[in-house]
């Protein structure tokens, strides 16, 4: 029995050639220059899968990002390591440079690039001060260098402190500069502060954002910034005692964002201690004490050499 060719399976059969080369010519194809050796350092992307990572918010704090030899590439085979107070995690960035750690707590956290001491890479910052949040995706982008000095940086970080010598009990205000040099807005940027060892918060301040303090760590969160943009954050401390002789406090702010590389800044101010090293009022109590010991001897002495009537 011979089949015909009915009206009705012509026209299926059209609309199947018409449906494959419908689904051929809007196929994605690789974009020219895009590969992560030449991948664009300013703007780096943010749709490629990250190793271990889900299409869903994750609950547990997490923070990733890139790492980037700056002016060149997207660094692979970096080790990243993320520590706290008493422990550390490590990670290694994947051929396309990022990294990613994962489940990490609340408090206040460093990162840094491990550097390679038989290479020529060397990183951009140290100890970038972080708090994850719970559902909160944190991205720092870290920036590695090769040769003496590394290229300009796409973002102004500046730091000053109202004074460069203070004792112990003056307060001391530090103001951060950052303004945007890109052509192109940045994204999730934030601010980050922990006051070393010897600095009190007093208060934080932004012309721009929210700024909360918690566990030594000032975070301010500035949001998107455009082209050009400036913020500043001005932070107020507390120099506290710190026995009898003088000494330096380094302070360190960190800045991150989503399109390019962290950025730090730091200032020293030194501190001069009394010869008791403690807040002037208690540097009186001992010769006080002193001439109060030296009138009741005397007393005493009258006492006893005082002729009986």
């Amino acid at each position: 029995m011979h089949k015909f060719v009915t009206p009705k399976s012509c026209m299926a059969l059209l609309g199947g050639v018409a449906l494959l080369f419908t689904s051929l010519l809007w196929s994605p194809s690789p974009v020219a220059g895009q590969g992560p050796e030449n991948r664009p350092t300013i703007a780096p992307p943010t749709a490629t899968p990250l190793p271990g990572s889900s299409t869903t918010t994750r609950l547990s704090p997490s923070l990733h990002g890139i790492i980037i030899n700056w002016g060149f590439r997207n660094e692979p085979d970096v080790p990243v390591r993320v520590s706290g107070t008493d422990w550390h995690l490590d990670a290694t960035s994947d051929v396309e440079g990022y990294y990613l750690f994962e489940r990490l707590g609340n408090d206040v956290i460093w990162l840094n690039v491990v550097p390679d001491v038989e290479g020529n890479i060397k990183p951009l910052t140290s100890d970038v001060a972080v708090r994850p949040a719970p559902g909160v995706e944190t991205i720092v982008n870290l920036g590695v260098y090769e040769g003496d000095e590394p290229l300009p940086l796409p973002v102004a970080h500046t730091m000053e402190a109202s004074t460069t010598q203070a004792q112990p009990g003056d307060r001391v205000t530090f103001a951060i500069h950052v303004k945007n040099n890109l052509e192109t807005p940045i994204t999730r940027a934030q601010l980050t502060d922990y006051l070393p060892a010897g600095l009190g918060f007093v208060s934080a301040d932004s012309d721009r954002g929210l700024v909360d303090y918690a566990n030594g760590l000032v975070v301010a969160h500035l949001g998107t910034l455009d082209a050009d943009d400036e913020v500043t954050v001005t932070i107020v401390t507390l120099v506290e005692p710190n026995g009898g002789e003088s000494w330096e406090l380094k302070n360190r702010s960190s800045f991150f964002y989503q399109e390019s590389i962290a950025t730090q800044a730091e200032v020293t101010v030194t501190v001069v201690a009394g010869p008791t090293g403690e807040l002037p009022v208690t540097g009186v109590g001992l010769p006080l004490a002193a001439v109060g010991l030296g009138v009741l001897l005397l007393a005493s002495r009258r006492l006893r050499t005082r002729p009986a009537r």
